[in-house]
């Protein structure tokens, strides 16, 4: 084997010039494909450019070991045309389908590759004296953006951002099918729902040209297990990301050790009267009303006026988390913000009026404020 010294501040081309040299390399008619070995059963790495290059020769520098991550380079010849500028068979280019497929495959199977038959490797020991300690997290390539993964899986081929976005979208589809059509679906995935998991309860709500508007989903186990936990029921939204956006909505409880047991979900359009208020009538029409019971919630308006309207007995507390936020936010500035949160959370975790009312002094202290704004918060 030949050894060759590779400097810091080398470029990629000047190292392809290198490799050339020391294997005697015809550059019109053969092309070098470099690669590293990060660890044994895990797919080679690729030098394709500068960054690349660069990502390389950190990973040596910071490792003492000289025999760690050796190059490994396969050699390819190709053929020219020379009847007109088509390119041959062997040069073809993919299509946008096999580029997507490949990415996708690619991605999803990170650290199932095995290491390439035929491979000249440049390094002074063999790929059986990596050291077996060396950890390499599939994470670290799999976060690398979809772009240089293509150029990854192509080395010759460069693609726009657009155009692998595209690639990518055409992936999902292929993988997942169409996200309008899935819709099509929910009315038999909740009817399976219903038959696998007895007793639970599941509702669909259109607009009048039968477009999505709502859903509800409870599972049995869930509304069976509500008598046995404490009555108190946490309601929460969040933004979702899919295709058509929308909010999720969500409601949970404390079982007696003290683990969170999920109620219900629910799918709406936004945080807003008319969702929040079809979201709860439908869980208490699957869950029913507990004698003491005390929805937690943020301080949004909707949650207030919806909770009010559906759950006339039921008492309204705000949650501390979101609270201790908007104080942080108001009153925290650079100096005061850590004795807020420390005198707050002593102040929600109190048992005695005593003590409650030592801490709720030590934030008028911190700015005379805070006490009615959180009164304010309840109004």
């Amino acid at each position: 084997m030949t050894g060759i010294v590779v400097l810091m501040d080398c470029t990629y081309n000047h190292l392809k010039c290198m490799i050339y040299s020391v294997m005697k390399v015809s550059a019109s008619t053969q092309r070098v494909k470099i690669q590293y070995r990060v660890k044994k059963n895990l797919p080679l790495m690729e030098i394709s450019d500068n960054i690349s290059l660069t990502f390389y020769l950190e990973l040596k520098r910071k490792d003492k070991d000289r025999a760690s991550f050796p190059l490994c380079v396969n050699v390819t010849t190709f053929c020219e045309a020379v009847t007109d500028n088509s390119m041959t068979s062997a040069q073809k280019l993919p299509s946008m389908e096999e580029i997507a497929i490949d990415v996708y495959n690619s991605m999803s199977k990170v650290g199932k590759t095995t290491n390439e038959g035929g491979s000249d490797i440049i390094s002074m020991v063999t790929m059986d004296g990596i050291s077996k300690e060396k950890v390499f997290r599939n994470k670290t390539l799999v976060k690398r953006k979809l772009q240089d993964l293509v150029e990854l899986i192509y080395s010759r081929l460069s693609m726009s951002y657009e155009k692998v976005w595209r690639s990518k979208k055409k992936a999902l589809e292929l993988v997942r099918g169409d996200p309008t059509e899935s819709y099509e679906k929910l009315p038999e995935y909740l009817y399976i729902i219903e038959q696998t998991n007895p007793g639970s309860v599941t509702k669909i709500e259109t607009y009048q040209d039968n477009k999505f508007k709502y859903l509800f989903m409870a599972l049995g186990a869930s509304i069976q297990g509500w008598k046995y936990c404490r009555p108190v029921i946490v309601i929460y939204a969040t933004f979702l990301k899919g295709n058509y956006g929308g909010t999720l909505f969500t409601a949970c409880t404390q079982d007696a050790n003290n683990n969170i047991f999920i109620l219900a979900f629910g799918v709406g359009d936004l945080e807003i009267n008319d969702s929040w208020e079809w979201f709860l009538s439908m869980l208490k029409e699957a869950s029913g009303e507990r004698e003491g019971l005390c929805i937690i919630s943020d301080g949004h308006a909707s949650i207030k006026n919806a909770i009010h309207k559906v759950y006339e007995n039921a008492m309204h507390d705000l949650c501390s988390y979101h609270l201790l936020k908007n104080l942080k936010s108001s009153f925290g500035g650079k100096k005061g913000g850590k004795n807020i949160v420390e005198h707050f959370n002593r102040a929600v975790r109190v048992y005695s009026k005593i003590d409650f009312e030592f801490h709720m002094k030590q934030l008028d202290e911190i700015n005379t404020g805070i006490r009615s704004h959180l009164v304010c918060s309840y109004c």
